[in-house]
């Protein structure tokens, strides 16, 4: 809540501050396009969720649904963190099956970025429906 509001209040330099020009515009392009990407990148392996909550208060995201966004992916991450990290101690087959988790998760966390524009297109034809009431 305190990077969504320092992104809010400070805007764009202070990001460019923390990771620089072209790192900086590529985030925020990326929540730009769509409220419907913060979901997807707060449960992404890859993305600093720090530098995306100042992303999320430039782009013009409202608090409510950032706050929403969060309790649920941060809900969704600590569960599976503590799932996988609770066998990967406790026997080798749960480290091996922590490794595959983390390259599935950078595989997809890869795919989404590559394909962010077919999966923002699909996100607001699937929401849209069940905001007009279908």
């Amino acid at each position: 809540i305190v990077m969504f509001y320092i992104g809010k209040f400070g805007g764009c330099k202070i990001l460019r501050w923390i990771v620089g020009d072209d790192t900086a515009n590529k985030y925020i392009q990326s929540l730009a396009k769509g409220k419907y990407m913060l979901p997807i990148f707060m449960l992404a392996a890859v993305v600093p969720d720090d530098i995306l909550c100042v992303s999320a208060g430039i782009a013009n995201i409202g608090f409510g649904y950032f706050l929403l966004v969060c309790m649920a992916t941060r809900a969704i991450d600590l569960a599976f963190t503590c799932f996988v990290g609770t066998h990967a101690v406790q026997s080798p087959l749960g480290l091996l099956l922590l490794c595959i988790f983390m390259i599935i998760g950078i595989i997809i966390s890869i795919i989404i970025t590559k394909k962010q524009n077919q999966l923002e297109n699909w996100f607001v034809k699937v929401f849209s429906k069940y905001e007009k009431g279908v």
